[in-house]
């Protein structure tokens, strides 16, 4: 512990870190830290400075001091001071980069306060620092000492302060790292969900559809609850932007449900699962109005939507094992992404629970686990691709034989017809030819005359279709006759 103790340089005086060497690694100082919960009462940093408050503040427990589902104000207290002979700068970084509003109060040995701000709240332009987390500067002369005073607020989203101190080499070094690990993760959410969208409008398929806007609505968040969509896309503060986590999770939960019925063919053969699926699609749109209508309703949301998301992976995976028991055909590759994301959603939400040890970052289970989810979702979809194409095929076949079918019985009702015809026309032909030799009526043979031709072209044209018949049942025979013009 001691040999600990010297590499990390630093100790606890008074809730204070004392910064021995310069920091080579980013280094948790929640240890070092106080916290104390105001609930809804807006303090100012005198009245906390001065002691002239109420409140408890206590020691962190762990390196992400998580708040659990909050809308309260909280306050926390740590002391840095820098005992080497050359100033030194820092990044702190603080709360998650979804969190509201952050503001961070440093005041120095002569009682002059630093104030730097953060958060959702402010336009992105007007943070102290413009960068995607909720990070800060700090700058501490030779023997220098301030005492930060953090204020948090969120808006009932799941929240915790990993407090961490940050070279500028690590920094940057850590930026870049992000940005490239960042960049693969929704690169690859972007490819899918642009590609299977234009296999929906090829093969006019639903699924491919929902699962397109599934993987865009899921991107989506993740980009809002990493920071990105602040930075680059929302970066004002209007009210689409402040609820912008909560719409996205709403929506991608919806399509993944419905997506889910179409794969798993829920309506067909589980239709009482069908009706729970359609209670829990009535309580996300109640969610949604609440969200858009109710604005106290926004800090009930989030373990809602927590709580109706796992719901809905419990009917999934009821529907998975009632067609593994009936010995149903199931694509395994959804079977093993379902499992994939309902490991990971029940980490996640039991973290923000606060289930799983402080030290543990819900980093470390969502991006994995959704990367992976939608890679074993996608070669589902390909072989789904693949059954259609095989079905489509079939159904070809069933139609060109039908249609075989219909014609045979086409010839052989124009066969039965034809001979049925050419019996009565040679009747005719035979009385028209009696009454022309026996009339010496010039216009009565004139007229029989032409009775007979046109009861000839007709027996010539039945004649034909009795052909064509013969032709289409590979049953035509060539007589060979002299022919004399």
């Amino acid at each position: 512990f001691f040999l600990l103790w010297m590499m990390l340089g630093c100790q606890l005086v008074n809730a204070q870190y004392l910064i021995k060497a310069d920091l080579l690694q980013p280094v948790s100082v929640s240890s070092f830290a106080t916290i104390a919960d105001a609930e809804t009462v807006d303090y100012q940093i005198d009245q906390i400075r001065n002691n002239k408050t109420q409140l408890k503040f206590k020691k962190i427990d762990g390196k992400f001091a998580s708040l659990g589902f909050t809308n309260h104000n909280f306050w926390l207290k740590i002391a840095f001071k820098n005992s080497i002979q050359v100033p030194v700068f820092y990044y702190l970084e603080t709360a998650e980069p979804v969190t509201n509003q952050v503001n961070l109060y440093l005041v120095d040995g002569k009682g002059n306060i630093d104030i730097q701000q953060s958060g959702d709240e402010l336009d992105f332009a007007k943070r102290t620092l413009p960068f995607r987390k909720t990070v800060f500067k700090l700058q501490l002369n030779p023997n220098e000492t301030k005492q930060a005073f953090i204020e948090i607020n969120n808006d009932g989203e799941k929240n915790s302060m990993p407090l961490k101190l940050i070279s500028q080499q690590c920094f940057l070094q850590a930026t870049y790292s992000q940005q490239f690990s960042m960049g693969i993760f929704y690169g690859l959410l972007f490819v899918i969900a642009v590609t299977y969208c234009f296999f929906y409008f090829a093969l006019i398929e639903l699924s491919f559809l929902y699962y397109s806007l599934y993987v865009t609505f899921t991107g989506f968040c993740q980009f809002a609850l990493d920071g990105f969509y602040h930075q680059y896309l929302g970066e004002s503060n209007n009210w689409f932007n402040l609820h912008f986590v909560i719409i996205t999770a709403i929506l991608g939960c919806y399509f993944f449900g419905k997506y889910s019925e179409l794969i798993l063919e829920v309506k067909r053969n589980h239709p009482t699962i069908k009706k729970l699926f359609k209670s829990l699609y009535v309580l996300l749109g109640l969610v949604l109005f609440g969200v858009i209508v109710i604005p106290q309703f926004l800090q009930f949301s989030y373990p809602i939507i927590n709580v109706l998301t796992l719901a809905g992976m419990l009917l999934i995976f009821t529907c998975v094992f009632l067609s593994i028991y009936r010995k149903q055909n199931i694509d395994l590759f959804y079977t093993s992404g379902i499992l994939i994301l309902f490991l990971c959603i029940l980490g996640a939400i039991l973290m923000n629970f606060g289930v799983f040890p402080d030290h543990m970052s819900i980093d470390n289970i969502t991006k994995p686990g959704i990367g992976l989810e939608v890679i074993a979702l996608s070669l589902s979809m390909a072989n789904r691709i693949r059954l259609l194409k095989t079905k489509k095929e079939e159904l070809q076949t069933i139609a060109l034989q039908k249609a075989q079918e219909m014609n045979d019985l086409k010839s052989y009702f124009l066969s039965n017809m034809s001979h049925e015809l050419r019996t009565p026309l040679n009747a005719i032909i035979g009385l028209a030819s009696v009454t022309e030799m026996e009339t010496a009526d010039l216009t009565v043979k004139a007229n029989c005359g032409i009775i007979k031709d046109t009861s000839y072209g007709l027996i010539s044209s039945v004649n034909d279709i009795l052909d064509f018949s013969r032709i289409e049942r590979d049953q035509l025979k060539l007589d060979n006759k002299e022919f004399n013009p």
